[in-house]
């Protein structure tokens, strides 16, 4: 299933950037969320920041894909490959269970707007599950724009919050 979403912002690229990494931001999104994000590793190789996180959500997964996942909430590792002259992140999740059944990754890059900047993720989740593979693919890309909508209202709000 391939995923697109685009969340505008008026702000610079720069500034969207900046929030991006900012700890206080990182803290108030996880406290609304619950969606705890802890790293597990960061290494800088080139011009890369390589990142290994994992999250854990408290969202609720539907009965049909928590009984192939062995588990009622998301957790997940997440491997990241972090350019941050060009503003993008290409991501990797790395599943606990089922690793070779169900893949998800994908790039997000910040890109310079007339009115600001605009966040896009593109990106293709996979399940080679038979009966279930589309129920899962469809509970991951939801569950994923779901999120990502409520951190962009929420990015929306610090940030006009940091520039007043």
């Amino acid at each position: 299933m391939k995923l697109s979403m685009r969340h505008p912002f008026s702000c610079t690229p720069e500034a969207y950037w900046k929030s991006y990494w900012d700890p206080g931001f990182d803290a108030e999104l996880q406290r609304v969320s619950g969606i705890q994000r802890e790293v597990l590793s960061e290494e800088q190789e080139g011009a890369l920041r390589v990142r290994r996180q994992r999250f854990t959500s408290n969202i609720v997964l539907p009965a049909a894909v928590s009984s192939v996942l062995g588990t009622s909430k998301v957790q997940y590792e997440q491997k990241s490959q972090i350019d941050d002259a060009k503003m993008t992140i290409r991501w990797e999740v790395v599943p606990p269970v089922l690793p070779d059944k169900i893949k998800a990754s994908g790039v997000m890059r910040v890109e310079a707007t007339p009115d600001g900047c605009v966040q896009i993720l593109e990106g293709d989740v996979t399940c080679a599950i038979f009966m279930v593979g589309s129920k899962v693919e469809s509970a991951v890309a939801d569950t994923l724009a779901k999120a990502q909508d409520g951190t962009a209202a929420l990015r929306r709000k610090w940030l006009a919050q940091q520039a007043s």
